[in-house]
């Protein structure tokens, strides 16, 4: 099949699964007029005419700014004849949104996913949505692959053993996906329960499981302002853990994430390539990157044959 990858900008993940289908990355005209509308325009539109077209962008911050482009991407490329446009979204803005206020009626995701199909995307690939239920506001297929054998292969190679090691689940929305890398490293679990008190405050009830150890790993699909996780974190040291480590999908990392994992309990947290790292989390000693293009590539392949 002939296909072409595309993206608004070149990120790591980009630049990888490109790579590894031996494929150009191309980069479009992309940029944002004074008052704040996003424009997009392709170098060469017939190059796409009669193709597959993978775009390959996240669209995290800034939210709006990229989803309006992946979008308007979409557009042009059906515009210049593109038979197919699969849109590789690592992580999906908006996709936590998937309830709304008004009880029984779609969250603002259902927005989203009517934008992007109207746009001429065909078909998606996700990773790890927060919540797997905004898949069903789209008609159009939308592959959500997990990252729990790239974390548990991760786990693996960071540790000499893994005698003493608990995995940890920062509340029980994580727990089944803890509980399922669990079982691909054989280990125990602890499940800890909150209470929430503001948007973006949490503190800690307690905890539910049989795991002992000395090493701490917590595991969830995002990190944002932090809050949860490192309550969580800062309660392990009095639970006898002497390493704390954490792995978080991706990396959101909202307002002062970064200054406080870097006063925290945990040793290390690894984050995924599907959002770019933001400056000071490049720079931050506790901060490290795992790559997840190979699951993206794999099915990719799998939708290319």
């Amino acid at each position: 099949m002939s296909y072409e990858c595309i993206a608004l900008q070149e990120t790591d993940i980009a630049r990888r699964v490109a790579n590894q289908l031996k494929r150009d990355l191309h980069i479009v005209h992309y940029r944002e007029f004074a008052d704040g509308e996003v424009h997009v325009s392709l170098s060469d539109y017939e190059q796409y005419a009669g193709k597959t077209v993978v775009i390959i962008q996240s669209t995290g911050d800034p939210v709006n700014e990229h989803t309006m482009g992946v979008a308007f991407l979409a557009h042009a490329l059906k515009n210049a004849g593109a038979a197919k446009v699969i849109a590789v979204i690592p992580y999906l803005g908006y996709a936590r949104q998937e309830r709304s206020a008004i009880e029984g009626k779609p969250g603002s995701v259902a927005v989203i996913a009517k934008l992007f199909e109207s746009s001429g995307i065909d078909e998606m690939i996700v990773v790890d949505l927060h919540e797997p239920r905004a898949i069903d506001f789209f008609s159009i297929p939308v592959h959500n692959v997990a990252a729990q054998p790239v974390i548990a292969q991760h786990i693996k190679q960071q540790l000499d053993s893994l005698s003493g090691v608990c995995l940890i689940a920062p509340d029980k929305g994580a727990e089944q996906y803890v509980q399922q890398v669990a079982h691909m490293l054989s280990v125990g679990t602890l499940t800890f329960s909150k209470e929430r008190f503001a948007a973006d405050q949490t503190r800690v009830l307690g905890h539910e499981g049989s795991c002992v150890g000395t090493t701490a790993i917590m595991i969830d699909d995002i990190i944002a302002t932090g809050g949860t996780a490192i309550n969580v974190a800062d309660t392990l040291p009095q639970m006898g853990y002497q390493e704390i480590m954490g792995y978080f999908v991706h990396p959101v990392l909202a307002g002062t994430a970064i200054e406080k994992i870097a006063k925290s309990s945990f040793e290390k947290i690894f984050v995924s390539n599907t959002l770019p790292l933001k400056k000071a989390a490049q720079e931050s000693a506790k901060i490290a990157v795992f790559d997840v293009s190979a699951i993206l590539v794999e099915k990719l392949e799998s939708l290319l044959s």
